[in-house]
């Protein structure tokens, strides 16, 4: 009975195997279920010589060097036996080195074999042969040619591909609509990719109009799908808008969340700005930090210009200078000139780093070479100055003027500076006093200063103390330096304010 028991045993090892399931299994997509059934074969079928071969080498991670080895000899006896799918398998070998050495003369070989068979993937992939000059000299003719071939034998990325080509003019002029047709085949199919594709030229109206609505469908699908760019490019949509889109906040929010869990660093930034603005959520500045944190450690060189300016302020997290100093130093190298303002402030207030001039003077110039119109005002105030360079009263006038034009608010102020000293024009306190009314409207927190001292003195406006003290305390409010000095001496004196020696000295000590 016991030896009876160990022939039983041993025969249903012996048929363990099952080829036909393991097929069935591969072609399914079922890798751990076909692994199972065919592993440990050793027959010569070469279709089952293929599957173990892309099994071990693509879907075993416990694989060693020696495993690939034997299982690219597998995959090139079945390839020379005339199997299409093994001829495409020692190609890719041979393209990354798995189980063999690095050779793309030999890759592009094999699939080109295998693409006389006509497979669609080894037709696709001798496609790309062409059009990045792999294995074979660089010919985007033939490229394009191979990519039709393969989209025409149902290969879904050739479609894709092809529509790239198209849309880029990969031998000649873009050709949008034929574009969009390449990537409407791929995507109807279910490719993610090309339904990216094809909302991005909706939406952005590329070749195409009053399909934005439709684009931004494709997005959303492709969003879904857990594409990426297609999540990040949807929240841009609907952040910004588009023609026949409207602005939607909430949904703009939706989509970031999406994109950042991929690490999209346009989405961590953007969803930051979210948070710390309170636009589309709640306001959260802590969550706004942590997002352009990781927007940072993404790369993305906007976050540097935008956790630096809350460092810098306090906004959502504890100042510091030192750090703000370095973000908007990183930032401004790689030219951002957001972050080459910044620094330059950085620079005249001496706060992160010594006082600087000349350095401030550069990095303002850099910002407002490339039209920042806060950046154009600063740059007016040092030749206004001399201060980096040489005193130009009729250059600092022209840039005001410029800046003002650009809707800038603290160009106002600037310009009521000007006409209440007579520089550049002839002095005219009411004018001044327009102006610096005119750019508190707009916003400018320093042009409360100017006021007040008009306020104050009965400079072109009549005297009143009481509204003076006011505005010096409001621009204080906002961290304006200026306005610390004078409220000091505002409650010193008494001006505008009952006497308290206390908060004279307070505001006296307070520099940061």
């Amino acid at each position: 009975m016991k030896t009876l028991t160990i022939l039983i045993l041993t025969c249903v090892t012996a048929f363990a195997l099952d080829p036909e399931l393991a097929i069935q299994e591969f072609k399914n997509n079922n890798y751990d279920a076909a692994y199972r059934e065919i592993k440990g074969y050793d027959g010569t079928d070469p279709e089952l010589q293929f599957i173990l071969a892309s099994l071990i080498l693509n879907h075993d991670k416990e694989t060693d060097e020696q495993a690939r080895k034997n299982a690219f000899n597998l995959a090139k006896n079945a390839a020379e036996q005339g199997n299409p799918d093994a001829m495409n398998l020692v190609a890719q070998c041979y393209k990354d080195g798995l189980g063999v050495g690095h050779d793309d003369a030999l890759a592009f070989d094999w699939w080109k074999q295998a693409a006389d068979y006509e497979l669609p993937v080894a037709v696709w992939k001798l496609a790309q042969c062409y059009l990045q000059g792999v294995g074979v000299s660089k010919d985007p003719e033939v490229g394009l040619e191979c990519l039709r071939e393969a989209a025409d034998l149902g290969c879904i990325p050739a479609m894709r591909d092809l529509a790239y080509c198209y849309l880029n003019g990969t031998t000649g002029q873009p050709d949008i609509d034929r574009a969009c047709a390449h990537f409407k085949q791929a995507a109807d199919l279910g490719d993610a990719q090309a339904m990216f594709g094809l909302g991005y030229c909706y939406v952005e109206q590329l070749g195409t109009k009053d399909k934005t609505a439709e684009g931004l469908l494709w997005l959303i699908k492709a969003a879904q799908k857990g594409h990426p760019e297609a999540q990040t490019h949807a929240a841009l949509v609907y952040d910004f808008g588009r023609e026949n889109i409207d602005i939607n906040p909430e949904k703009a929010v939706q989509y970031y969340k999406l994109a950042a869990e991929h690490n999209i660093g346009i989405a961590l930034y953007n969803l930051g700005v979210h948070y710390f603005n309170g636009t589309g959520c709640q306001e959260d500045k802590a969550q706004a930090i942590a997002c352009y944190e990781k927007a940072i450690e993404a790369k993305f060189i906007p976050a540097y210009t935008a956790l630096g300016r809350c460092l810098y302020w306090g906004k959502g997290i504890e100042k510091n200078y030192k750090r703000a100093f370095e973000l908007f130093t990183e930032a401004a190298t790689q030219n951002d000139p957001q972050a080459q303002f910044s620094l330059s402030i950085c620079y005249n207030q001496g706060r992160g780093t010594e006082q600087n001039f000349e350095l401030e003077f550069f990095w303002v110039k850099q910002a407002a070479d490339a039209g920042i119109p806060v950046a154009i005002n600063n740059l007016g105030d040092c030749y206004e100055k001399g201060r980096g360079v040489q005193q130009d009263i009729q250059q600092a006038i022209k840039l005001y003027t410029k800046a003002k034009e650009a809707d800038e608010p603290i160009a106002w102020c600037s310009l009521g500076e000007c006409y209440e000293k007579g520089l550049g024009f002839k002095q005219d306190y009411e004018k001044a006093v327009q102006f610096y009314k005119e750019a508190i409207e707009k916003g400018c927190d320093e042009a409360k200063i100017t006021l007040a001292r008009c306020m104050e003195n009965g400079t072109g406006i009549k005297k009143d103390p009481e509204q003076a003290f006011k505005l010096y305390l409001e621009a204080a409010n906002e961290g304006i330096l200026e306005a610390y000095q004078n409220l000091a001496r505002c409650y010193k004196n008494g001006i505008g304010t009952p006497i308290d020696l206390d908060a004279a000295n307070k505001w006296q000590n307070k520099r940061d």
